[in-house]
């Protein structure tokens, strides 16, 4: 923290504060992203290199994820509120809490996802977005202790207002950490072909 701490004082001392906020702005959103990757695994990866994170790994990534919120606001002097807690910070909040779900609840809610997904490209005109960051509500409690005993679309559960292919992405990446290589691949050679 001392090396980033000493190179955004240079940074926001040397920088027009416009330009100096948007740089704090990228960093932020680059560190979520490689803490999404550390919880879920790209779809290439082998799953016997990564298993899922046991609850005091998850707990610590929590405590974590909280730290350098509070860093990056800076009492008010860094990013503001409405840009710590952008799509992909929320999309993170997401992940830590669906990654403690069961095997059998990934499988049931990326099949009711896709089904939604279908229904939306069938009701709009033209592709949906892959790469269109999720709309996701985020929980009332971002790190959950434990796993839900639910579905995550079921009525009390945060839900997407639109599924994208990134929503059913993440799932697959969860499910294949979770030994269910086989769907995965059948999954990813229907939508190939």
């Amino acid at each position: 923290m001392n090396f980033l701490d000493a190179n955004l004082d240079v940074l926001f001392a040397h920088l027009d504060e416009s330009l100096a906020s948007r740089i704090l702005h990228a960093v932020w959103d680059r560190l979520l992203c490689v803490l999404e990757l550390m919880i879920v695994p790209s779809l290439g990866e082998d799953p016997k290199e990564r298993k899922p994170w046991d609850s005091k790994r998850l707990a610590f990534f929590a405590k974590f994820v909280e730290i350098l919120e509070t860093y990056f606001h800076a009492d008010g002097a860094g990013l503001a509120d409405e840009d710590i807690h952008s799509p992909s910070y929320r999309q993170l909040l997401h992940d830590d809490r669906v990654v403690r779900y069961p095997k059998q609840t990934l499988l049931l809610t990326y099949t009711q996802y896709k089904e939604q997904l279908m229904l939306q490209n069938a009701r709009t005109v033209g592709p949906t977005p892959a790469s269109a960051p999720a709309t996701i509500t985020p929980p009332t409690s971002p790190f959950a202790a434990s796993p839900p005993s639910v579905s995550p679309v079921s009525a009390g559960e945060p839900r997407p207002q639109r599924i994208y292919v990134h929503d059913l992405d993440w799932i697959l990446k969860l499910l294949k950490m979770r030994g269910a290589r086989d769907f995965v691949d059948a999954e990813l050679r229907d939508r190939l072909g």
